[in-house]
Formats: C-alpha cells, sequence, structure tokens
C-alpha cells in the first residue's frame, strides 16, 4: 500500500513526496534581513509588523500521482484553484509540477 506525503518543505516532493507546499529559504532570509536592517537603524522591533511568507512553491510530483493512480487532469484542476484562491489572500503561489 503507498500513502502518498504531502509536506512544507518543496525540496521533498524532488525525493518522492506527492506534493510539497512551502517558501524559499533564500528569500525568507532576504526579508528577514530587511527587517534586522530597520532595527540597526533605529526602529524599535515591537513597532515592526510581523510578516509572513508571501511568495510560495507548491511543486507536484506527477509521477508519484501515476503510481498512486490519481486523475492527473482533476488534480491539476484543482491545484490551478489552489493557486488562484490563495491570490485574494496576497500569497502569491509558483505551481511547478515536477517528475
Amino acid at each position: 500500500m503507498s500513502i502518498p506525503l504531502v509536506l512544507a518543505d518543496p525540496t521533498t516532493a524532488e525525493k518522492g513526496a506527492l506534493m510539497a507546499l512551502g517558501f524559499d529559504y533564500y528569500l525568507h532570509g532576504r526579508q528577514t534581513a530587511d527587517v534586522v536592517a530597520r532595527i540597526l537603524k533605529g526602529e524599535k522591533p515591537g513597532d515592526i509588523p510581523v510578516e509572513f511568507a508571501n511568495k510560495l512553491f507548491l511543486l507536484f510530483n506527477t509521477k508519484v500521482a501515476k503510481d498512486l493512480d490519481l486523475d492527473l487532469t482533476k488534480m491539476k484542476e484543482s491545484l490551478d484553484q489552489f493557486v488562484e484562491n490563495m491570490k485574494s489572500q496576497k500569497v502569491e503561489v509558483t505551481l511547478k509540477l515536477i517528475q
């Protein structure tokens, strides 16, 4: 019996997970650096609003989906709808299909 894995680290889809949704650690570090720069310029940390990653990556492993006998057309439609829904929350999601 195969169990599909859906994880939070985008690199795991390339290692055999069905799909993964997460952020780019490099971009997250740059976003964090901007906040640190504000603090170093004298801004009080308590005055800086909390920021969340606003650019996510959704990787979908088509080989694993085929191995699990999933309907790729329906899965792609659902993933596209998810990406569109996230736009309303001002979150950019990049969908990447991998094999």
